[in-house]
């Protein structure tokens, strides 16, 4: 079992294992549970998620701290009617990818977008 600031616990999850998608059962620091799989990015990608206590902040919690150590993050197969609009206001875009066994993901993707940099012309680097 693996602990971090973010997360209270990362264990492996073996129906994951079973079907080789490399996803890991976590609960976080601040109340969320699920499905990841970590990406050498570094991203996240975080699947059949939920929080112990609705309407506390606890999801915003989450995202503002994946969003400080991880360049992207995605959320694929989203159930929960409510959770698109949510992400859309974290600055999250609907994602459409395709997984190593040819199936689709839908889903949605934040992107850390570095600060521009400028050359000595003046143009974007």
């Amino acid at each position: 079992m693996i602990a971090t600031r973010i997360f209270k616990h990362i264990e492996p999850d073996y129906i994951s294992a079973i079907l080789h998608t490399r996803f890991d059962r976590f609960e976080s620091t601040s109340g969320i549970q699920g499905l990841m799989r970590l990406t050498p990015d570094p991203g996240i990608e975080l699947l059949a998620i939920h929080a112990k206590k609705i309407r506390t902040g606890q999801f915003r919690l989450f995202i503002q701290q994946l969003k400080q150590e991880y360049r992207f993050i995605c959320v694929w197969h989203i159930d929960n009617p409510f959770l698109p609009s949510v992400l859309k206001r974290y600055g999250f875009d609907p994602e459409v990818a395709v997984d190593e066994f040819g199936d689709p993901l839908i889903g949605m993707r934040w992107d850390c977008h570095p600060k521009k940099t400028f050359d000595d012309a003046g143009g974007d680097v």
